[in-house]
């Protein structure tokens, strides 16, 4: 009703009052033998249909994202050349039978936790159907902010979670936090999968010592490449931020986090 209505005028953005440029990301515990195995891993990214959750969770106010990197950082964010995780449960099932994981006698092949705030409840319902259709029960864990951070980042007690991590306006400050190996103990919001890759952590260096932007963006997309290879994380969807004002008025900054402020 609000788009049709020439009164109103709405403008999605990729910041909103909790962040900026935001990815919904998967973290797998790489402490765990289980989440350690790559095949298991990337099974897992192929069982999952993001764009099923861009409809059914987001009704589309956001898209599956492409890269490590949100699209809302256009300069550091790698287009293309990565590697691709589709949806494809068929080859989902076989990594997992190469794996060794065969289906039980109840249909399952193995069962893995996911830590999670309540407010991303529909995402793991989605994450647990398609999962349970090549085998894998998902056992949902909800915890409040404080819980899940300790359970996270301080006990590091899970085998999954599910956090939406916030690239923000430069790499050095919202996305170099999640992989660096130095970033990795009881730090909330930091490399929460405890992945190491001494080569990412000298990019990531170099990119943050250089004030030439085609440099460094050129750093940013030899790490997501490497990432992607690795797949530390999963990174499932980027959300939209929707604003709605009176057309009477403009000149609102809708693209800044802070719809509106007060002048003095």
């Amino acid at each position: 009703r609000l788009q049709t209505d020439s009164s109103v005028t709405l403008a999605k953005n990729t910041a909103g009052p909790g962040g900026g440029n935001c990815i919904v990301t998967v973290t797998f515990n790489l402490d765990r033998k289980t989440t350690a195995n790559f095949a298991v891993r990337k099974a897992l990214a192929h069982a999952v249909d993001r764009d099923r959750m861009v409809r059914q969770v987001l009704f589309g106010l956001g898209r599956a994202a492409g890269a490590p990197i949100n699209r809302g950082i256009s300069w550091a964010h790698a287009k293309g050349a990565l590697a691709q995780y589709d949806f494809n449960p068929a080859k989902a099932e076989s990594l997992l039978e190469g794996a060794g994981f065969n289906k039980g006698g109840d249909g399952n092949r193995l069962t893995l936790d996911i830590v999670h705030f309540p407010r991303f409840s529909k995402y793991i319902e989605v994450m647990k159907q398609d999962l349970a259709a090549v085998g894998v029960n998902l056992v949902s864990r909800p915890l409040d902010r404080s819980a899940a951070v300790s359970t996270i980042f301080g006990k590091r007690d899970f085998d999954l979670n599910l956090i939406s991590y916030c690239n923000g306006a430069d790499p050095d400050i919202g996305v170099k936090r999640m992989y660096v190996s130095n970033n990795i103990g009881n730090i909330p919001f930091s490399n929460g999968a405890a992945y190491r890759n001494t080569e990412v952590d000298a990019l990531f260096n170099e990119a943050g010592q250089t004030s030439d932007n085609a440099m460094r963006a050129d750093k940013y997309k030899q790490i997501q490449k490497i990432l992607a290879r690795d797949l530390p994380y999963w990174w499932l969807v980027e959300g939209q931020f929707l604003t709605a004002h009176t057309s009477k008025l403009s000149g609102f900054r809708t693209w800044s986090g802070n719809f509106a402020v007060k002048a003095h």
